[in-house]
């Protein structure tokens, strides 16, 4: 079986959790009870919640915010100096501290 994305049609593997084309998350949680549903859900197949189209996931609810302060904000700055447009370096620990939340891809070493 397959799990359709409902943000860019494409068919992941049934067990995928989110969509291997855009990354949106492939299930939702009913406001109301918490229940893991599919993606394109109407109803809570739990208590019977009528999901609305502000409860399931986009590519916008998603984002995530980050506030630095201090020497973190410098070194941020110089770190997107860096980075090809729409992209994002990271140093090899952060990498390893991450690496099961992101998809990484390698790129040439920097001297």
């Amino acid at each position: 079986m397959i799990t359709k994305c409902t943000n860019c049609q494409f068919e992941n593997v049934e067990d995928a959790s989110f969509c291997s084309k855009c990354g949106v998350k492939l299930e939702i949680a009913c406001p109301e009870c918490g229940r893991k549903l599919a993606p394109d859900s109407n109803f809570c197949n739990r208590c019977g919640h009528k999901l609305s189209i502000t409860s399931k996931p986009s590519a916008q609810s998603l984002r995530v915010e980050f506030k630095a302060v201090g020497d973190k904000v410098n070194l941020a700055s110089r770190m997107q100096e860096l980075a090809s447009p729409a992209t994002t370096d990271v140093t090899e620990e952060t990498f390893k501290l991450t690496e099961g939340l992101f998809r990484f891809e390698a790129v040439a070493s920097r001297k």
